[in-house]
């Protein structure tokens, strides 16, 4: 019990050192990143200083597979160089039991990240965003998704309207039993506008078959008597890819909240790939994880007095972020749906395992 409480000491504190490291290295670029475009601005050093800290968690997120790669590459070379190695040889351990040692510690961070990591990192990019938004005096998304629908609202020259649809088509140019609120430059409500279906076309939505309410006198109430329209236009702003892209990203979604806003989604008519993949690939981060530590590990199957450590690192390096690379290309092609979600999430850190651990089966000699 030793030896397993030693080198779970000894990654845990590498893992820490690793992590500060990096998350300077981050705080310095997004600093000089964000100070461009926000350096004029008469607040502009705290405010740029508050967007940094708030990119941190998901640019941290998003290269803690890296941080695992290094931190067990450094473990072990330092384990090698100390020539430990020799003595967990001669004690009778192989290389194999000694890495599921940080194998078992990778699988439980990658475990803490998903239950108390990931909520910050949807936090944190939540409010990057909606400051961003407000420091950029961007129009927020037009779009948002209930148990009451789809909800979009749009400003055009001549009015505003908020459009409540029960679905919408696939590629975003349809609404379902939409429902149109009109309202005037003073925010009281003009007309309402109901029908099967709307469809955008260029700046119009074109409905046919409608049936519109018209506010009275005193613009509080609509009254009871309905008019048929057999075709109407609505001037909008909006696009196809603006109603498409207005969905909230799914790295500001809390992933317990996640499956139930891609049920809605899929409900509302819209495909939830992308949203389906990121779910996955977060749900495999502790293989990732823990497959970036084996790949660390495999330079220990050498002694440094048979020389080429330096080939070894470069080669493990290599090999990591070619993993890193290939699950990004993986996630690329699933969120596309050129491949299942659940095979571009689970099948390269899974094959990363098996290949790495047949290769220390081969080299170990202990």
């Amino acid at each position: 019990m030793i030896l397993p409480r030693y080198v779970s000491r000894r990654f845990t504190m590498t893992f820490l050192k690793v992590t500060m490291i990096i998350s300077a290295l981050i705080f310095l670029v997004e600093f000089v990143e964000h100070l461009r475009p926000y350096s004029d601005r008469a607040s502009g050093l705290p405010e740029i200083i508050t967007l940094t800290a708030l990119q941190i968690p998901e640019a941290l997120g998003g290269v803690l597979s890296i941080v695992f790669l290094l931190t067990s590459l450094t473990l072990f070379v330092s384990l090698a160089r100390s020539s430990e190695m020799v003595i967990v040889r001669a004690s009778g351990m192989s290389v194999i039991r000694l890495v599921m040692i940080p194998f078992g510690l990778a699988i439980l961070f990658g475990i803490a990240y998903i239950a108390l990591f990931h909520p910050i990192v949807s936090a944190s990019k939540q409010k990057y965003e909606s400051l961003k938004t407000e420091l950029t005096t961007q129009a927020p998304t037009p779009l948002s998704i209930s148990e009451g629908g789809i909800w979009l609202r749009q400003v055009s020259q001549s009015n505003t309207s908020v459009i409540n649809a029960q679905r919408a088509s696939a590629d975003g140019s349809t609404l379902f039993a939409p429902v149109f609120h009109l309202f005037n430059a003073n925010g009281q409500i003009k007309s309402r506008i109901s029908s099967q279906s709307a469809t955008l076309n260029g700046n119009l939505w074109y409905i046919e078959n409608a049936r519109v309410w018209n506010a009275n006198e005193n613009q509080r109430d609509i009254p009871q008597d309905i008019q048929s329209v057999e075709a109407i236009q609505i001037e909008t702003n909006l696009t196809r890819e603006q109603i498409l892209d207005g969905f909230a990203p799914p790295d500001t979604i809390s992933l317990w909240a996640l499956p139930g806003f891609i049920n809605q989604l899929e409900n509302s008519g819209f495909a939830a790939t992308r949203h389906r993949q990121y779910f996955q690939t977060t749900l495999a981060t502790p293989l990732m994880f823990a497959a970036m530590v084996f790949i660390g590990a495999a330079v220990t199957s050498r002694h440094t007095r048979f020389g080429s450590v330096g080939i070894m690192i470069l080669i493990t390096v290599l090999c990591g972020f070619a993993l890193y690379i290939f699950r990004n290309l993986a996630s690329s092609l699933g969120s596309a749906g050129e491949i299942p979600v659940e095979v571009a999430a689970w099948s390269p850190p899974i094959a990363a395992i098996l290949l790495v651990f047949a290769l220390l089966l081969h080299l170990e000699d202990g």
